[in-house]
């Protein structure tokens, strides 16, 4: 059970440190973010760049919580909690028939769908994950050895461009309708 948590937390720390990158690496960048905001949050004007700081900032400092032993199980606690606000904000665009993008991982024009909501539930279920293992972290072999732990970075690098890419990934393999 310890791979199984320091792998989720790997992938989780490369998804939150992508997502915030993505937000945060320019001004064109973080505006889409805010725009992101205003329409999947609801919130008006003084309150949205701040907002918007706030949760990418977030995503930032859960990154870096879950890959430093002393503040790992405060992030992977926070890690759900963040997930489960942003799939709030994506079903109520969905079920408002909104065509927002979520600039999820950086600026996008696909609105949000299915897709996304799949993504956040099998995120959320990684951060279940890294919660159920980390008694046995807390508790087992901390000597396991550099080759396990470069499988799992490198496991974890494949998960994290998986997930920045969800959205094309699942354009690529959606089935196609064939006109006659």
């Amino acid at each position: 059970m310890i791979w199984v948590e320091i792998e989720a937390r790997l992938v989780l720390a490369g998804v939150f440190a992508v997502s915030a990158a993505s937000k945060l690496h320019s001004a064109a960048a973080f505006d889409g973010f805010v725009t992101a905001v205003r329409r999947l949050g609801g919130l008006r004007a003084p309150y949205l760049r701040p907002a918007a700081a706030l949760l990418a900032g977030g995503e930032a400092l859960i990154a870096a919580g879950l890959l430093v032993p002393a503040t790992a199980y405060g992030a992977m606690l926070l890690a759900p909690v963040l997930l489960l606000a942003f799939t709030a904000a994506l079903a109520r665009a969905l079920l408002r028939r909104d065509p927002v993008a979520c600039n999820c991982f950086g600026r996008s024009e696909r609105p949000v769908g299915a897709v996304q909501l799949a993504r956040n539930a099998l995120l959320v279920t990684l951060a279940a994950c890294a919660l159920a293992g980390w008694p046995a972290h807390a508790s087992g072999p901390s000597d396991a050895g550099a080759g396990p732990l470069l499988v799992c970075a490198l496991g974890a690098v494949v998960a994290t461009g998986a997930v920045a890419l969800w959205d094309d990934l699942a354009e690529l393999l959606a089935p196609r309708r064939v006109r006659a």
